[in-house]
């Protein structure tokens, strides 16, 4: 029996096997989390179609388009897995601080922390009460989500955290390296703060505390990838981060 055990451990850990769990291990949790997301944004579509205030329907009916489309493009990066396409699970990231840090950036881990410091939501007054402010808030929000929908399409079926699939190069991906993250922080800071509600000591430190977490993310996540020459040649040709001449 124990030498079984030892057989069975050497396959798992040493034999590649471990990254092979691991790559089942990140489907597992994540195609159900972005499948909840477009179940919720085809909800959104639906329950705004029949909503008496037209402006804020057609603005709430695309950013349920927007999310949908979003939730999409990652669902099918954790679905498809194909040698023709160049985006088979080559390595998948063991370190468990790692993990640790991927997942508090989604479900139920957000879910969990908003109970403690709910950020303002839609019924909250806005921090000037004037439909030109409301109007460029909307504009500028649905423009950071067709953002953060450009570059998952981009990244197309090589989507995948914690693993290493394929590096993308073109497009935003070619100006920083994390274009996804530059929309995501825009996103969140105007959903908050055009809120009177949000310059409150706590909010103010929760917000501080998730861009921390995201900018930590994308430390683990070249910390990854920075082992593959194929990544370093891309940091090479792009070096900046998050915002051109500056990181």
């Amino acid at each position: 029996m124990r030498r079984n055990w030892s057989a069975l451990r050497y396959r798992l850990v040493k034999r590649g096997y471990k990254g092979l769990l691991l790559s089942w291990l990140v489907r597992l949790h994540f195609i159900p989390v972005m499948l909840e997301q477009v179940y919720w944004g085809t909800s959104q579509m639906m329950n705004f179609l029949g909503s008496p205030e037209a402006a804020l329907a057609s603005v709430m009916f695309f950013v349920g388009v927007l999310f949908l489309i979003d939730s999409i493009n990652a669902s099918m990066g954790y679905f498809w897995e194909s040698a023709l396409t160049r985006t088979r699970f080559r390595s998948v990231d063991t370190n468990a601080f790692h993990w640790i840090v991927v997942l508090m950036c989604y479900m139920p881990f957000i879910s969990f922390a908003s109970n403690f410091v709910p950020f303002p939501s839609g019924e909250g007054a806005l921090l000037f009460s004037h439909p030109a402010f409301e109007l460029v808030m909307n504009i500028l929000t649905l423009a950071c989500l067709l953002g953060i929908v450009v570059t998952t399409s981009c990244l197309g079926f090589s989507y995948s955290n914690l693993s290493y699939k394929k590096i993308q190069t073109s497009g935003p991906y070619a100006i920083v390296r994390h274009p996804g993250t530059v929309f995501k922080i825009l996103f969140f800071f105007l959903t908050v703060f055009r809120f009177e509600a949000a310059y409150s000591l706590p909010i103010i430190a929760a917000y501080i505390f998730w861009m921390a977490v995201y900018i930590t993310r994308i430390l683990c996540e070249e910390r990854f990838l920075l082992r593959y020459s194929e990544y370093r040649s891309y940091v090479a040709v792009t070096p900046y981060r998050l915002i051109p001449r500056v990181w």
